[in-house]
């Protein structure tokens, strides 16, 4: 009983506290703030011989398109590898 009463009594108490985000500034609000990305990495020359090499190193972690080992996180790896490269 008297835990029923002390808890009504937290309720009486209760304070609105401010908003715990973060403020917006006012070109937030109405939108007008540029957003900063980054440039586009530029392409440089590509060595053939090393494309051609994570070109092979992607078929033998990989193997059959639709086997086991083409879902398998060395294959998903070899294959950034290759377009990197490439």
């Amino acid at each position: 009983m008297t835990v029923t009463i002390f808890l009504m009594g937290l309720s009486c108490h209760a304070q609105d506290l401010p908003d715990p985000g973060r403020r917006l500034t006012k070109e937030e609000l109405e939108g007008t703030a540029a957003p900063r990305a980054a440039p586009p990495p530029k392409a440089g020359p590509r060595d053939p011989l090393a494309c051609e090499r994570a070109r092979t190193y992607y078929q033998a972690m990989c193997g059959a398109p639709e086997s086991r080992r083409s879902r398998s996180r060395d294959c998903a790896e070899a294959y950034a590898l290759y377009r990197q490269s490439c």
